[in-house]
């Protein structure tokens, strides 16, 4: 049964065993797959445009760096990945790498998707440059799976002039965030958004929230986590945060200001805010430059 070389990172993507991205499979010449090199596939789910650039540059060099490879990718949604894995999977079809964030590592190599790759870290010489907890997300019962590719973290986005507007200041403390959000809301504008679903990418947005009551991922299901949920669930309540934030994700998150209510409310079948004042989303480079171009907080 064929399996993947893989990795993953601390709080966002992750990549795998040869380091580099690929390219779209429509822009790979002949003339440099004319050779006898061994083909590679690449899954990844970059659907921003930044990404995909920057993996389309990073395959570019890799197969331009060595005549054993040729490496090209394929994009995946990111809410279907699991579920090609596990069809490859059956199917003996998977590829050779992928790129997938930390909170699906654990899962994946339980399934036995993914090469134990211990001996090839082993010998990797600049293993002591990573972080010890960049490293720990790609290690299970002692064995590496994977390799870290990047990492990012999570803040919160507040417009400057809607705050001065309403009298207020960035928040502190849980309930001044709740009040602020609160007081930002009107009948059609929600004052706080961010992505809750049931994925990975709900896992990565709410984990902090957790964390920063003093729980811990061995005691998630203690007081202080109850804490966390327990505001996410008032600040729905309160009408702050749209109860449909179960099925955005993060980039409809991040691109919600764009549109009016009733385009969003048609495009995504759920009422929604035309400007997201609070936003809770990825700090990635591709999140940032996408609220820079639209100059919106």
């Amino acid at each position: 049964m064929k399996k993947i070389l893989s990795g993953t990172a601390l709080l966002i993507v992750i990549f795998c065993f040869f380091k580099f991205g690929g390219i779209h499979k429509n822009n790979i010449s002949t003339e440099q797959t004319s050779n006898q090199r061994e083909k590679l596939t690449l899954w990844a789910y970059y659907e921003v445009e930044a990404q995909q650039k920057s993996l389309d540059k990073l395959i570019k060099d890799f197969n331009l760096s060595q005549d054993t490879y040729f490496l090209s990718w394929e994009y995946v949604p990111m809410t279907d990945f699991t579920k090609r894995l596990s069809l490859g999977f059956t199917e003996n079809e998977l590829p050779d790498l992928v790129i997938i964030d930390n909170p699906d590592m654990f899962t994946y190599i339980t399934l036995g998707l993914f090469e134990d790759i211990t001996e090839y870290m082993s010998n990797k010489q600049d293993i002591n440059d990573y972080y010890p907890e960049v490293l720990h997300s790609v290690i299970y019962n002692g064995r590496y799976y994977g390799l870290p590719f990047c990492s990012n973290n999570v803040a919160l986005y507040y417009n400057k002039d809607l705050f001065k507007k309403a009298g207020l200041e960035p928040p502190k403390t849980w309930d001044e965030f709740k009040e602020a959000a609160y007081i930002l809301t009107d009948e059609d504008t929600y004052g706080f958004a961010m992505c809750a679903m049931n994925s990975e990418e709900g896992a990565f947005q709410f984990l902090p929230w957790i964390l920063s009551t003093g729980a811990t991922i061995e005691t998630i299901g203690d007081q202080n986590a109850f804490r966390a949920y327990k505001i996410l669930q008032e600040l729905i309540s309160m009408g702050a945060l749209s109860g449909e934030c179960i099925n955005w994700t993060q980039l409809v998150s991040t691109y919600a200001y764009r549109l009016s209510f009733e385009e969003f409310k048609f495009s995504q079948g759920a009422a929604t805010a035309n400007i997201l004042f609070l936003i809770l989303l990825f700090v990635g480079f591709f999140y940032i430059r996408l609220i820079n171009e639209e100059e919106v907080m």
